[in-house]
């Protein structure tokens, strides 16, 4: 079993700033959603990409599809495609631990993401 701690001593060593790692430990206020088997509340979050002027568009399709499950070719190109004119934009919505997750792969890829 891999602890939270060895996976960040990980990124950094990956020459990922420890500042974006921590983004995706955001805490802001979650959207909620019932959960259909408990009826408890969901906490859903965003997982939002900045811009990057220096990665092309190829290499972002593909650490996206590498970092988000089923995430098909085209998608990860709309998403690039309608990040051109943004600073940012938000690639999934899904639980908390999915998002954690997904913005840990890509910043662990050299990716801006965080988790609103």
């Amino acid at each position: 079993m891999v602890s939270s701690t060895s996976i960040s001593i990980k990124a950094i060593h990956r020459n990922t700033s420890a500042t974006n790692l921590s983004k995706c430990q955001s805490s802001q206020s979650p959207q909620s959603s019932q959960s259909p088997s408990t009826n408890q509340p969901v906490s859903l979050k965003r997982v939002v990409l900045n811009g990057s002027p220096f990665k092309n568009k190829e290499t972002i399709s593909i650490l996206l599809q590498k970092c988000i499950d089923n995430m098909s070719p085209e998608h990860a190109n709309e998403i690039i495609e309608n990040s051109q004119n943004k600073s940012s934009i938000s690639i999934i919505t899904c639980t908390e631990k999915n998002a954690f997750r997904y913005c840990q792969n890509l910043v662990e890829n050299g990716l801006d993401a965080y988790i609103e």
